[in-house]
């Protein structure tokens, strides 16, 4: 009994001790429950309280501010109070300018400004705070569209971020300013009338496009366009910038739209284009001028001109093909490299025919018919004025038409004289001194030193004084016929010795001499062709050259 009421009485103890522990952890767990809650709200009340302090004028701000405002409706107190915006833009790049689609694409800067008279606050509210800086997609934007974009989509042409808004308490207005990135790629019809010393001015036109003037009324900010910031480009330079406002009515509406035209007047750097195509073009053209310089090749034939002249054309083609790309497919204008290029070739066209007539001239030599009188004459004065030598056979028969000239004027000289002194032939020692035709060529040969017009008298003096003189002067007259007579018969001589060798029938001699007149004849045509060529070449060269560039440097200025 006494081990069973011991064993009892222990499991009455274990039980209690078991509860006690039960009920003391059911405890400390109900505390755990309770303090953590507690200690977690408190922590977030502290970092509440810490967050308040740092941020709360300008949270309560922003909170307070587009509490009531709806980005949809336009900023004023009344429906026909119109939003004044001032534009302004700052260029900063010329990406390209192309000529043959005619559009313009450049980088710019822009700057909008406007009143939002739903965003005033008072600063003292909001411990100070005066200026904040918000996404753009929560205020209310102008609808600032470029009239003349090829870019439909806004998001592929300018890039908004934030707005800067200052309140003014003073006006109860805030003051809203949205700066930007824009790239704008616009149509400009290009004027390449004077391509490559052109002057350009493009045109942009920004405005609303659903409001007129009594809804946003646009104002510029500068009258020009800024370019503090502008990166220079190599093939354009910036004369000058206007931006002017100005109001324009549509058909579509009654009032009219207030609009801001910024034009750019642009002018082409043609150093590019003269190296690269004027002055090859130039010596290309040159290079086939000199070839009427070669008078023939090593086989003596002119052939090698017309080939010349066609790889010129060939050339000339090319740099054209080359020009033609960059030009627009219009008919309203020809550029002035146009008409350089279509004048060289028209030159090189030309003397390439002149080369085939040169050509005619030179083997017309083969069929053995001598040059008449008068072509000599002609070709003659044209080889003075081209400095070609005459042919040495050409020059003596010049010569002696020389002395016969000289002949008459002598004879009649001496018989005039004669007939006025004594109306009789005038005989010295038995010999007439004044004969007939035969003996013309006589007195010319003798007295060929004394055919001068101014020294007529002192012969006719000299005849007179013979008249004069005692019987010793027909010793004198004698010796003086004597000599007359072998000048005369040296001449004669002479004269036909030459005649004989270069004016003989002989078939062959005929031939070698008519094969060198026509050389002569070909080489005068084509050295005349060559002044003429050189003087258009040179007019085409410096004139229409010299107009683009007067053109270039007046509005420069």
């Amino acid at each position: 009994m006494n081990v069973e009421t011991t064993i009892a009485i222990c499991n009455s103890q274990r039980s209690a001790c078991i509860s006690v522990m039960k009920s003391t952890r059911m405890c400390s767990l109900a505390i755990a429950v309770l303090i953590i809650p507690v200690f977690i709200c408190g922590k977030l009340f502290v970092l509440m309280i810490q967050a308040s302090r740092s941020t709360a004028p300008q949270t309560q701000l922003v909170r307070d501010l587009f509490k009531t405002y709806d980005k949809k409706v336009k900023p004023t107190v009344g429906p026909a109070e119109p939003v004044n915006v001032t534009f302004s833009m700052n260029l900063y790049q010329i990406v390209e300018i192309n000529e043959p689609q005619q559009y313009v694409l450049i980088s710019v800067w822009i700057i909008e400004r406007w009143d939002d008279r739903m965003l005033w606050w008072d600063p003292l509210n909001y411990s100070g705070t005066i200026e904040v800086h918000l996404p753009c997609e929560n205020v209310w934007l102008p609808d600032t569209t470029l009239y003349n974009s090829l870019v439909m989509k806004d998001e592929d042409s300018r890039r908004l971020q934030n707005v800067v808004i200052r309140t003014r308490p003073s006006e109860q207005v805030a003051h809203i300013e949205m700066l930007y990135p824009a790239i704008y790629k616009f149509s400009c019809k290009l004027n390449l009338e004077f391509f490559p010393f052109d002057i350009q001015v493009c045109t942009m036109v920004f405005s609303s496009w659903t409001f007129d003037k009594t809804g946003i009324d646009y104002f510029a900010y500068a009258n020009s366009v800024g370019t503090s910031n502008y990166i220079e480009n190599e093939g354009w330079h910036i004369i000058k910038t206007t931006m002017e406002r100005i109001e324009r009515e549509f058909e579509c509406c009654p009032i009219p739209y207030s609009l801001l035209e910024i034009k750019l007047h642009l002018r082409r750097k043609p150093l590019f284009y003269v190296v690269n195509l004027v002055i090859p073009t130039s010596i290309i053209t040159l290079i086939a001028l000199v070839g009427f310089f070669t008078t023939s090749s090593a086989s003596g034939i002119r052939d090698e001109k017309v080939s010349l002249g066609i790889n010129t054309l060939l050339s000339m083609s090319i740099l054209m093909l080359m020009v033609s790309g960059q030009m627009p497919t219009t008919s309203t204008s020809i550029p002035l490299i146009h008409w350089f290029y279509l004048g060289m070739i028209v030159i090189i066209s030309v003397g390439t025919l002149a080369s085939s007539i040169v050509i005619n001239v030179h083997k017309r030599g083969q069929l053995g018919k001598r040059l008449t009188q008068p072509t000599i004459s002609i070709i003659k004065c044209l080889s003075f004025l081209s400095m070609t030598t005459v042919p040495y056979h050409l020059q003596i028969h010049s010569k002696e038409l020389g002395d016969i000239l000289r002949t008459d004027r002598f004879t009649k000289s001496w018989k005039g004289a004669m007939r006025r002194r004594t109306n009789q032939p005038y005989v010295f020692s038995g010999v007439s001194l004044v004969s007939d035709k035969s003996t013309d060529l006589l007195i010319g040969s003798a007295f060929g030193n004394f055919m001068r017009t101014n020294e007529e008298s002192q012969i006719v003096d000299v005849i007179n004084g013979e008249s004069e003189k005692n019987q010793d002067d027909t010793d004198a007259g004698t010796k003086l016929h004597s000599e007359i007579f072998n000048t005369r018969h040296i001449a004669t001589k002479e004269s036909t010795r030459r005649r004989r060798i270069l004016f003989s029938g002989d078939s062959l001699r005929s031939e070698r001499l008519t094969a060198i007149e026509y050389e002569w004849v070909a080489t005068v045509v084509e050295r005349c062709c060559f002044v003429i060529f050189l003087i258009f070449f040179l007019f085409i060269l410096i004139g229409i050259n010299m107009y683009g560039f007067i053109h270039w440097w007046i509005n420069e200025g």
